[in-house]
């Protein structure tokens, strides 16, 4: 599995979703610029918590939502029942599936209730029923889960563009061998990565972002150089920010590391 899909993670490919999550940051902002300028208090927890949901939304299940304005919608509640381990049969359920997963499998105990389930095994298998339907290409997982499925998907040449250093690793050599054992991957395998990488971001991203604001708050001048740095790399990128010139924020990544 892991020879299989390591060419969906190289340089090239996540700098191809940059734009996705471009859109969601755009759509994050203006929600605070055009919202109530009274708000002296924010919730950042839970406003971050929606924007991580709608960046996993756009680059890992290939839909677009607007947490912040349409605060009920279904990907976001299914999302947090999939991320919320409260609850006291929901705790053994899981110790059962991560002590002894082949008694678990024989008492077929499954870990999330079948509505969550299915509502994100449908929601892939019909996105990738409209991309093959219609020709549709998207830089999201989706499609690049698609094309490992379809064998189609390879290790590119570095286009000589340095995206390694600070926070950003080099890339593993898993996969990159001309004759790997491949995995044919089903629908079920598909949204099974596609949930794995809810499960990375969802929470960790959100908390990450918590605690960043917090410490810029009561450090201000922490605060002010890190202003400095991003309105020097806008007026550089022409208030359009690229995927290079953030690798380039030193400072940017000394603060979220």
């Amino acid at each position: 599995m892991r020879a299989t899909l390591s060419p969906s993670f190289t340089s090239s490919k996540m700098r191809a979703m940059f734009g996705l999550i471009t859109e969601c940051t755009e759509q994050f902002v203006h929600y605070f610029q055009n919202g109530d300028t009274k708000i002296a208090t924010v919730e950042f927890k839970d406003a971050f918590t929606r924007f991580a949901n709608d960046v996993i939304a756009s680059t890992a299940f290939g839909i677009t939502c607007d947490s912040l304005n349409d605060r009920e919608n279904e990907f976001y509640i299914m999302g947090k029942e999939v991320t919320t381990f409260r609850g006291f049969w929901k705790n053994i359920k899981f110790l059962l599936l991560f002590i002894y997963p082949p008694l678990s499998k024989l008492l077929g105990i499954n870990l999330f209730d079948k509505n969550v389930t299915e509502f994100f095994r449908r929601l892939v298998k019909t996105n990738i029923q409209f991309r093959e339907k219609n020709g549709t290409v998207r830089p999201d997982m989706i499609h690049l889960l698609m094309e490992a499925r379809k064998g189609r998907l390879r290790h590119e040449q570095s286009d000589g563009v340095i995206d390694t250093g600070f926070a950003v690793i080099e890339e593993s050599n898993v996969g990159k061998e001309e004759k790997r054992q491949t995995k044919q991957l089903s629908d079920d395998d598909v949204t099974a990565q596609a949930l794995i990488f809810f499960f990375a971001g969802f929470d960790t991203v959100s908390t990450l972002m918590c605690f960043a604001v917090y410490e810029l708050a009561v450090n201000p001048d922490v605060q002010q150089k890190l202003r400095e740095e991003v309105d020097e790399t806008l007026k550089n990128c022409n208030g359009s920010l690229t995927y290079e010139a953030l690798l380039k924020m030193k400072y940017m990544d000394m603060v979220i590391s």
